[in-house]
């Protein structure tokens, strides 16, 4: 992925992973989990740019099952279970 200045960055990532969770696990879409996935560096404006980008997404479901099917398989995580409560406590 491209850097801020160049186009994609980390905060499009969060951004775009935010979404992708928030439409699977609906418990997940409160502003304590979206300021998790904002970190504390990002502005509220810059933030609310990256989520719009992401809002219309064709294909969505597909992306998300392979999304889930990644994090049910990584290791470093290391979750019991991929869902809306496991993923809240990931620091």
């Amino acid at each position: 992925m491209y850097r801020r200045r160049g186009g994609f960055g980390r905060l499009e990532e969060r951004a775009l992973i935010f979404r992708l969770l928030k439409g699977r696990f609906p418990p997940l879409d409160t502003k304590s989990f979206a300021a998790k996935c904002r970190g504390n560096q990002a502005r509220e404006a810059s933030w609310n740019w990256a989520l719009q980008r992401h809002e219309d997404m064709e294909g969505v479901r597909e992306i998300q099952n392979h999304f889930i099917e990644a994090l049910r398989h990584d290791k470093q995580l290391n979750l019991a279970g991929v869902d809306a409560e496991s993923l809240f406590a990931v620091r």
